[in-house]
């Protein structure tokens, strides 16, 4: 009975093993070359005037971190002339976005930062993390593989928040 199922046990080791070389060279071919993540046309009432999406956003994201996360896609848009700024990066996995978010926190924590953590809540089913700094509100957070981080004048804080979570459920 073993010799029969031996042969056909070669045969479905050695089509996982080709088919798993292939799924790496695809996330491979797709982390280098980050595809374009969604931004909301509008955010509190105020337009997107300008985005960068892909590997432009990812340089950002990384050059903002000083590190660099492996992104499928990425997006970062910037509404009303400043007033507001939106970053996307979506990750290969929920568990890589919530180690994207994780590293964050504990570069935030590190007090280096321009960023004054002010809390975190759950909202919306999600735990949405509050700073302030650079004259501007903030907020981060995981919505399944993405994350997701918001910097908004404070007068257009809530709003902005509420749209952005609404955006990415």
């Amino acid at each position: 009975m073993l010799r029969r199922r031996g042969p056909a046990l070669a045969i479905a080791l050695g089509a996982v093993m080709v088919l798993a070389s292939i799924s790496g060279y695809v996330l491979t071919q797709r982390l280098a070359r980050p595809g374009a993540a969604p931004l909301p046309p509008q955010l509190a009432g105020i337009s997107l005037d300008e985005a960068r999406y892909g590997s432009s956003a990812t340089a950002e994201v990384t050059r903002l971190h000083d590190r660099s996360f492996p992104l499928l896609a990425a997006a970062a848009g910037d509404y009303g002339g400043g007033r507001a700024t939106l970053w996307v990066g979506e990750t290969v996995a929920a568990w890589s976005a919530a180690q994207m978010v994780q590293a964050i926190q504990r570069s935030i924590g590190e007090g280096r930062s321009p960023f004054l953590p002010t809390g975190e809540q759950a909202l919306a089913g999600r735990t949405v993390h509050a700073l302030e700094g650079m004259g501007q509100s903030h907020f981060y957070f995981q919505s399944g593989r993405r994350v997701i981080w918001l910097a908004v004048d404070p007068p257009l804080a809530g709003r902005a928040l509420e749209e952005t979570l609404t955006f990415y459920p």
